[in-house]
Order: structure tokens, then sequence, then C-alpha cells
């Protein structure tokens, strides 16, 4: 059994909690309607149905006004160069460097004697087509 005091020390603590739970309500409130009248009611539901905090409701709230960051497309990005290189390789079948420089780049084409090196003119001959 409760004696008067310990009642009215319980009615206390029961009306501090209403108190706080009301406090709390009215600055949600207070967030949503700020963010309903600079975004047009974007955003009401997922405060709702998330049980967002106040600071979490602000916080939606000031997002909303920046536009969303722009999607990066995902670049492929091809070795042009590698790939000259590659294909002057096996076309050549030998060993083909493409260095490229900022205003000028070359060829390195790897021969073995001068017996090589007149087959790889001939090839590069073929190649004029």
């Amino acid at each position: 059994m409760l004696n008067l005091g310990q009642h009215l020390l319980l009615a206390v603590v029961q009306l501090a909690g209403r108190a706080r739970r009301k406090a709390q309500r009215r600055r949600r409130a207070q967030a949503l309607r700020s963010g309903v009248a600079r975004h047009n009611n974007h955003g009401i539901a997922e405060v709702h149905s998330a049980s967002l905090s106040v600071r979490q409701a602000e916080t939606l709230c000031k997002n909303m006004g920046k536009p969303p960051a722009p999607e990066k497309k995902p670049v492929f990005a091809v070795d042009y160069v590698a790939e000259c290189e590659k294909s002057l390789s096996k076309r050549l079948g030998r060993g083909v460097k493409i260095v490229n420089g900022k205003r000028k780049g070359h060829f390195e084409l790897e021969f073995y004697g001068e017996e090589d090196l007149q087959k790889l003119l001939d090839a590069l001959m073929k190649l004029e087509k």
C-alpha cells in the first residue's frame, strides 16, 4: 500500500513523463511543419514511418533542399596504346612497344640481326594496304 507522499511522487513522475513526451511530439511536429512549408510534404511519410527523433527529422528536412548528387557513370577506360601494341605485336610476330609522349610518340620494334630486320621491313611493307 502506498502512502500519500508516495502517491504524490508517482503522480509527479507520471506528469513529467507525459510532459516530456508531449514536448517531443511538439518538436517533431514543428520540424515537420518547417519541412512541409519548404518541401511540399516530401518526406513526411518517411519521418512518420521511421519514427525519427527530432534531430533526425531536422536533418532530413535540412537535406531535402539540397539537390541530389549526380550519379557517376562508370567509365570504361580502354588503354588505346596498349591495344595497339597487342594488335601490332600479334600482326608482326615480335615485341612492339609504343611510347606516347606529350607532343609525339614513337614505336620500338624488336629484331635480332640483319636477316630479322629484313623480315620486319617486308612485314611492314605488307601492312601498307
